[in-house]
């Protein structure tokens, strides 16, 4: 049969020497998923640092890193999406691996395309520890646009134990 398409919208570090914890989880995923032979993976990352689109190969796995629009929260993301869906028309794949309750599993549940969230942190339990008024108002900002796509999504991962509820 042919292989199954998947995108993955992940936060990827483009120094690869210095990858953190869900980098390098995704990074031993990517390894493991080609090597089966029926899994075709592009991973698409949108990065602040980045100036215009750049293309990277990990083995079989294209890393597309698109720029992440400045003060993307106030047009709720629009310019990001816009980059995002352009690739992801382009691949068609059969679904989409969304991480984060941000941008990426927006940017997933507009595209009209199955797909799963992982999710790595829970903004508004968060918000306890946010210090400084900028800060804090981004994150209720965040932990609303949070709450927004989780009621959008029918399929979600935990990310972390330390999330669930505890009696």
């Amino acid at each position: 049969g042919s292989a199954v398409k998947i995108v993955v919208l992940i936060r990827f570090t483009r120094d690869w020497s210095k990858m953190g914890g869900i980098e390098s989880t995704q990074a031993y995923l990517m390894d493991e998923m080609t090597r089966r032979g029926d899994v075709e993976l592009q991973l698409i990352t949108s990065h602040p640092d980045v100036a215009q689109t750049e293309v990277r190969y990990r083995g079989p796995v294209r890393i597309t890193y698109v720029p992440r629009a400045r003060l993307g929260r106030v047009d709720f993301y629009r310019r990001d999406f816009a980059r995002i869906h352009k690739l992801i028309r382009a691949e068609k794949p059969d679904i989409i691996h969304a991480h984060g309750t941000g941008v990426y599993a927006g940017a997933a549940l507009a595209s009209g395309i199955p797909c799963v969230v992982t999710v790595h942190g829970i903004m508004f339990r968060e918000l306890r520890y946010y210090r400084g008024l900028p800060v804090i108002v981004r994150g209720i900002w965040d932990a609303l646009y949070e709450r927004y796509c989780l009621r959008r999504t029918g399929w979600s991962l935990g990310g972390a134990s330390r999330y669930a509820d505890r009696p």
